[in-house]
């Protein structure tokens, strides 16, 4: 389910929280070092054994939708999480320090859609301009800006399902062609799989309400320098070791005019006045709202 409200939430600890500001960029975690086992292979699975079951309605395209199934794998894609509510007392506990930590709230219209070099700054103008023109095409951006829409990288609301019915099945196949019929729409199939795969999770997740910012690492294992300008591969991917394991990660570029509030965690030790400082030092604008949360939780004395 597309995304269609105007800011996003991204909870974090109060010593991530600096360096995502500083950096400009949102980390998206290989999903196999996310904390949910069975990410992507919960639908995959779930798939493979309606295919299996004789429950796939188009016999025909089986072998193409069983291949395409193949190449949908946990490690070959990335995740930066998001909540719909701003102030979530369950995201502030599991992501949020345990609710010493901070949410940012990002512009939700815009995030996916643009990348930039570093000190762009008028990127996001130019693009507002744009739209507002319902102008579509990028010619004529001014020199020193990169916009582009990054390949296969998406935003979208996580449905919650522990066992998938045919209705959601056939949604995300909607666009499969006639009986028989095998055309470019083929390729369609395939990023409705994906998106599917990346956006489908167990009901004991849904408290979470979770929104996802999903980029699929086919340009890193492709190699494919010609989609982007030189040296953009080596500049947007790292990796990291994660539990004993090597984790790639993909880093998204934001622009401060995306940022739109940001909340403390009830418990966080930094003031209203220290994170304003930090925010006007590293180039955000001055009226930035800043809160607190309202939910009155106690860290300590647990039992």
């Amino acid at each position: 389910m597309r995304v269609d409200i105007p800011t996003i939430y991204h909870y974090t600890s109060k010593e991530a929280f600096p360096l995502v500001l500083k950096s400009k960029q949102l980390w998206l975690t290989e999903a196999t070092a996310l904390n949910d086992e069975t990410e992507i292979t919960h639908f995959t699975e779930s798939f493979e054994r309606m295919i299996s079951e004789g429950k796939f309605e188009f016999p025909e395209m089986e072998p193409i939708v069983r291949s395409m199934l193949c190449k949908i794998k946990p490690e070959r894609f990335g995740i930066a999480c998001f909540s719909n509510e701003r102030d979530s007392l369950t995201n502030w506990r599991l992501y949020g320090g345990d609710t010493t930590g901070l949410s940012i709230g990002f512009d939700a219209i815009t995030l996916c859609r643009i990348h930039k070099r570093p000190d762009d700054r008028d990127a996001y103008k130019w693009i507002m301009e744009m739209r507002k023109a319902n102008k579509k095409s990028i010619g004529g951006r001014p020199s020193n800006i990169v916009l582009r829409d990054i390949p296969n990288l998406f935003l979208e609301h996580v449905q919650y399902e522990d066992y998938p019915e045919q209705a959601l099945i056939d949604k995300c196949l909607s666009v499969l062609p006639p009986r028989a019929k095998i055309d470019t729409r083929v390729l369609s199939v395939g990023f409705h799989l994906i998106r599917a795969a990346c956006t489908l999770k167990k009901k004991s997740y849904q408290v979470e309400k979770e929104i996802r910012l999903i980029k699929n690492f086919r340009d890193y294992f492709q190699q494919d320098h010609e989609l982007f300008d030189p040296g953009f591969l080596t500049e947007n991917y790292a990796h990291r070791i994660v539990h004993g394991s090597r984790r790639l990660y993909y880093k998204h570029d934001f622009l401060v005019e995306q940022v739109r509030e940001v909340m403390l965690g009830r418990n966080c030790t930094l003031e209203e006045a220290d994170v304003r400082e930090t925010l006007i030092e590293l180039g955000f604008p001055h009226d930035l709202p800043i809160s607190r949360s309202e939910h009155q939780y106690r860290t300590t004395n647990h039992i």
